[in-house]
């Protein structure tokens, strides 16, 4: 999530992107809990990816934006609700390599589905917002 030009001054009514996730159901519950605190949220390629979700990793997953004006509003509200990512499965192994090994093996024979795919999120670390395009 990089800094495409989103400033202070900018139009308050332009979209910035505040996570990118790799599963449906949890877009749509990041989408509903900002909607419930009154914050207009839109979810990029969530549409497509309702229809089509095989594209989730071509398309780059989905992007939530939220208008400028309320970003800080947003993040602040996240912060506060967010008890950290569950784990999807168990890993094999501590050690990345050894567990994406082990993991790709099984999947081939079909005995493990593949591990899911962590989202970015703005409010857990500092990365510069950027402008949705």
């Amino acid at each position: 999530m990089t800094n495409t030009g989103a400033t202070a001054s900018g139009d308050p009514d332009s979209l910035i992107s505040i996570a990118r996730i790799h599963s449906l159901p949890a877009a749509r519950v990041l989408l509903s809990v900002l909607d419930a605190y009154g914050i207009h949220a839109f979810g990029k390629n969530l549409s497509t990816l309702g229809v089509t979700p095989t594209w989730m990793i071509g398309l780059g997953g989905i992007e939530v934006a939220v208008p400028q004006s309320q970003v800080d509003e947003a993040l602040e509200l996240l912060r506060e609700v967010d008890v950290g990512p569950e784990p999807i499965r168990p890993v094999f192994s501590h050690n990345p390599w050894f567990n994406a090994l082990i993991t790709f093996g099984f999947g081939c024979l079909g005995c493990v589905p593949p591990p899911g795919l962590a989202g970015e999120y703005a409010w857990r670390k500092k990365p510069a917002l950027r402008k949705c395009s």
